[in-house]
């Protein structure tokens, strides 16, 4: 019987990660996102500013609640060595691809685990995902 647990929490001042044994790497954002839209009225000379904060009511507040609940980066170890399936947040976008494991040591460093980084990727074991993780909240 093995005592290793299905799944690790690593925590940075601006994110959390949930590493599962299985292979699969989650990182969540500690802070929501914001967006915040500028217009501009020729016809008046006159430009507005407005923000929308994640769950205020609004349409894109709404939109900004569900980005929250995603991880803006999750990633699976792949059967080839070195070879990872990732999802990313890039902005209002995804990116979904495959990735070398120093790519995803350096998406670790950037979200404040450089010091976990080695540790998180050790935890996971080498499994034969076929598809990338495409994350449901």
């Amino acid at each position: 019987m093995e005592n290793t647990p299905t799944h690790m929490v690593f925590e940075s001042s601006s994110h959390w990660a949930r590493v599962s044994r299985d292979g699969l790497i989650q990182v969540y954002s500690r802070t929501p996102p914001v967006l915040t839209t500028y217009s501009y009225d020729a016809s008046g000379r006159v430009s507005s500013q407005s923000v929308a904060k994640v769950n205020d009511g609004s349409a894109s507040g709404d939109l900004l609640g569900a980005m929250f609940r995603w991880p803006v980066l999750a990633a699976v170890a792949g059967h080839e060595p070195k070879r990872w399936h990732v999802d990313a947040d890039a902005g209002f976008q995804r990116w979904r691809g495959r990735q070398l494991e120093t790519d995803i040591r350096w998406a670790l460093t950037q979200c404040g685990f450089a010091d976990y980084a080695d540790s998180i990727i050790a935890y996971c074991s080498t499994k034969d995902h076929l598809s990338c993780p495409w994350q449901v909240p």
